[in-house]
């Protein structure tokens, strides 16, 4: 069971998902993946921000036992500008944070598959 789900996740999420994100993100300018359409919309960069947070949240720190150092508002406030990642290092980031999960999940054993394990500062 552990080996179908770390093989279906690099399948499905590392050499399909990312990459079509990464194709469909380098048909538009940095502007337009930091525009947002209007002030109750997110950017793509927020989504991108806002997809390697949740990964990282729920994977690496949940499932991995790192550190949960996820700031979700940040996700979702950060507006163009000079101090802001560029697309390449917004997918780059993604990219990379997706390997790690896969990593993750690659170890896990069924006895941690069935496991409870707490998220988001809750209980499990």
């Amino acid at each position: 069971m552990a080996g179908l789900l770390a093989a279906e996740f690099e399948r499905r999420v590392v050499q399909e998902a990312v990459p079509r994100i990464r194709h469909c993100v380098s048909l538009l300018t940095e502007a337009q993946v930091w525009q947002r359409p209007n002030a109750h919309c997110n950017s793509i960069a927020n989504l991108l921000l806002h997809l390697a947070g949740n990964v990282r949240q729920w994977i690496v720190a949940g499932l991995g036992g790192d550190a949960d150092a996820r700031d979700r508002p940040r996700e979702f406030a950060a507006d163009a500008g000079a101090s802001q990642p560029s697309p390449p290092e917004l997918l780059d980031a993604l990219d990379a944070t997706v390997r790690q999960a896969s990593a993750i999940i690659a170890r896990l054993t069924p006895e941690q598959l069935l496991a409870t394990y707490p998220f988001q500062g809750g209980a499990s």
